[in-house]
């Protein structure tokens, strides 16, 4: 799908939702419609064309990168969108909620109206390039995770760790990582977010990998526990549960589907094990130029799966002070059912 297709389908979802034009905000939404990553600007789509407002710095030669949309620099983006949406004579005019406070409010008093992003539901659906950018991500994402457990030993520690692989993906030609790399050691593991530091592997320990790499611009994401030494009762058992809750949300995912009820399928194997208040975040999310975005598997999850749909399936448990369990794999939603991607 190209750029001018994808402003096709935007203004059709504008058609759809009767809406006259949406100003689009944010560097994953503008790179989706423009090919750039653009932190500092708004797209301002409508049936009457389309207008990047940049500051003059940013929209230097842009022009030439951009086909179908014309480049408005401006020291001035209230008045320039204010102009534009008065001289196009565009009466309902929508962006996205998640905009800075200070920017919300100056659009609200020009008439905009706060709504959810359309670019957002474009996005979640793949596009054969995007998928194969995607697979190349996990495929890397796979093969980092290969290295890790070589370089497991005594003493290592988990900042070195997660530095040779930042190195790891750069020498495989990845972009660069999709998010700072979690690697954590011993009670670490129990801590969702552990940022990686100065504690040194020892025997007979649990390790988790949460790691992805970036290609394209299109992301991937893989999560792995693994025991160093013997493994004790207690591990086996939650890695046991986790590794069911995590085959039960699978089996759960195919199109039609809600977020929610791939996440209720993966809870109720945790809950039903005793474990449920040792599940501490959503089932999984969908992924692609963020890490982070849409479709959502939570408990009020919503979104409902369509084929080409991105998303991980990761349950986890954490006992504090103890361990943690997480496994988690970046997943295609097919016509039928699923697709792993990060096997």
């Amino acid at each position: 799908m190209n750029r001018r297709h994808r402003s096709a389908c935007l203004i059709s979802v504008l058609n759809r939702d009767k809406t006259d034009a949406c100003l689009v905000h944010g560097e994953s939404n503008l790179a989706y419609l423009t090919g750039h990553p653009i932190e500092n600007g708004f797209l301002l789509v409508s049936t009457k064309g389309s207008w990047l407002v940049l500051p003059p710095m940013l929209a230097a030669g842009m022009d030439k990168w951009i086909d179908g949309i014309r480049v408005v620099p401006t020291r001035k983006w209230q008045e320039m969108i204010k102009g534009l949406i008065r001289k196009n004579k565009l009466k309902k005019v929508t962006f996205d909620p998640d905009i800075s406070h200070p920017a919300g409010q100056t659009l609200e008093k020009m008439g905009c109206t706060p709504k959810t992003s359309p670019v957002k539901e474009l996005r979640m659906v793949k596009n054969g390039l995007e998928l194969a950018d995607i697979r190349s991500a996990c495929r890397l994402t796979v093969e980092g995770f290969g290295f890790l457990k070589g370089r497991l030993r005594i003493g290592v520690t988990e900042k070195q760790l997660a530095d040779e692989l930042i190195c790891y993906f750069h020498r495989r030609h990845a972009d660069k990582v999709a998010f700072d790399p979690i690697v954590a050691f011993g009670s670490h593991t129990a801590v969702p977010h552990h940022v990686p530091g100065p504690a040194s592997l020892g025997k007979d320990q649990p390790v988790l990998f949460d790691i992805g790499c970036t290609v394209n611009g299109y992301r991937s994401d893989l999560t792995r526990t693994v025991f160093f030494g013997r493994m004790n009762h207690s591990f086996r058992r939650v890695y046991g549960v986790v590794q069911r809750a995590q085959r039960a949300g699978l089996e759960r995912v195919r199109p039609g589907v809600t977020g929610g009820q791939v996440d209720a399928s993966a809870r109720s194997v945790i809950r039903k094990a005793g474990f449920g208040r040792f599940y501490i975040h959503n089932t999984g999310h969908g992924v692609g130029l963020d890490i982070h975005e849409g479709p959502w598997l939570r408990p009020t999850g919503r979104d409902r799966l369509a084929s080409g749909m991105i998303l991980t399936v990761e349950p986890g448990i954490y006992i504090p002070g103890r361990f943690g369990v997480r496994i988690e794999d970046t997943v295609l939603v097919t016509r039928t059912g699923f697709d792993i991607l990060t096997k």
